[in-house]
């Protein structure tokens, strides 16, 4: 998918292009310093919008409890537009926002998303992960009340889409907005998701936390998704999310993919948790998360290499951190 950059435009003015466009509103105040009220013209023109397209719909219904809801609303907004028609409310006048807060604004956000120095780099020469970033902060320099993102990652290697999905979320939570994710990875939606909102051809099946999703599914589009008795070939990130949600800790932490000892594991939170699905892990890979000194260790049985280190498992542990919780799924 198009991140819609301009390529003949360098970082910093493509972030800056919303700001160049849109009008800052400013308090209107007479000579003296007190506001000046007037009514609000733009507000009446809706206002009547809306009931005159009530007012086709109440022709065209032949649904009497439909009619009674619309009957019901235009009641609503009649007495919206007699208010919005006899009282006056703070007047603002528009201006343009200046270099500097342009400028100001624009530098603050490549801050945030960690792209300080490269204002004058083209968007040709930046990576996928970069482009992404820069696209994210020229949504956000506008400061909207809601942030939709309609498969964002699609087009980045698995890698990049653990590593950006982490920092997408990461800077949702600093700026407070509201975010809106469309997917089809039930891993992002785990991971990103305060709650989740399952469709199935068009029409909403469940809506619930991830927890709730995931253990309770309420129909079989939702388990399918979602539930492990319907997906018997677990993928590790099927197995990390599943210890996680036990453990209560958030699907949003940070994830990151390591290699202890030549073999791939989940980090979540710095070591906070260590999960290993990898297989043949030996003694020596072991020893080397016991020095870590996680406060969780995760793995599959069949990952162990032989009955030898099975045996040697809890004593590792014992000798180098004693205070793991351990689990062999």
């Amino acid at each position: 998918q198009s991140y819609a950059l301009f390529p003949h435009y360098n970082v910093f003015d493509n972030v800056a292009y919303g700001l160049k466009l849109r009008k800052l509103a400013v308090e209107k105040v007479d000579e003296n310093g007190n506001p000046v009220l007037e009514i609000d013209e733009a507000k009446v023109a809706q206002t009547k919008k809306i009931i005159k397209d009530l007012e086709k719909q109440l022709q065209k219904s032949t649904d009497e409890q439909q009619n009674e809801i619309i009957n019901k609303e235009l009641e609503h907004q009649k007495a919206v537009l007699e208010e919005a028609s006899t009282t006056p409310v703070q007047a603002y006048e528009y201006r343009s926002f200046t270099k500097e807060e342009i400028s100001e604004k624009v530098l603050a956000m490549l801050d945030l998303v960690e792209l300080s120095g490269m204002e004058t780099r083209m968007t040709n020469q930046l990576s996928g992960g970069q482009q992404q970033r820069v696209a994210l902060a020229r949504a956000l320099v506008l400061n909207p009340s809601v942030l939709l993102f309609d498969e964002p990652l699609s087009n980045l290697d698995a890698k990049l889409r653990v590593s950006m999905r982490t920092e997408i979320r990461k800077i949702q939570q600093k700026v407070g907005i509201t975010a809106i994710y469309v997917t089809h990875d039930q891993s992002e939606a785990m991971a990103l998701s305060d709650r989740i909102i399952i469709m199935n051809k068009g029409f909403i099946s469940q809506v619930g936390s991830p927890k709730d999703v995931y253990y309770t599914p309420e129909d079989s589009s939702a388990a399918t998704l979602f539930d492990d008795n319907v997906k018997p070939d677990r993928t590790p990130e099927d197995l990390l999310f599943q210890v996680m949600l036990e453990y209560n800790l958030p699907l949003s932490a940070k994830i990151e993919r390591k290699t202890i000892a030549g073999k791939e594991v989940f980090s979540v939170n710095d070591d906070y948790l260590i999960a290993c699905f990898d297989e043949n892990v030996n003694e020596t890979v072991i020893t080397e998360v016991a020095k870590r000194k996680p406060l969780y260790f995760i793995m599959r049985d069949s990952s162990l290499s032989s009955d030898q280190v099975a045996d040697n498992f809890e004593q590792i542990f014992n000798a180098y951190s004693k205070d793991t919780i351990r689990r062999i799924l």
